[in-house]
């Protein structure tokens, strides 16, 4: 069981970065930096689900998967 706990809070720190935005205290961080930051984590998320739905059709479908090499070391 702490195997898989650690296992989670891994994919959660990746899934969910901290940002590295410095900012006085009490400021919040300039819209801008969020806002590209929230589109580039979106667009990436979609990727990653296509291809993992590709991957799940593929499985199903008993044809064999082939992984991309940049996503062999997400796994």
């Amino acid at each position: 069981m702490e195997r898989k706990s650690a296992a989670m809070r891994d994919m959660s720190r990746r899934a969910f970065p901290e940002t590295n935005v410095v900012v006085p205290d009490g400021t919040p961080p300039p819209f801008d930096v969020t806002r590209s930051e929230r589109r580039q984590r979106r667009r990436q998320a979609e990727v990653f689900g296509a291809a993992a739905l590709r991957r799940a059709l593929a499985e199903k479908a008993g044809h064999p998967v082939v992984v991309a090499q940049h996503l062999e070391n997400l796994a």
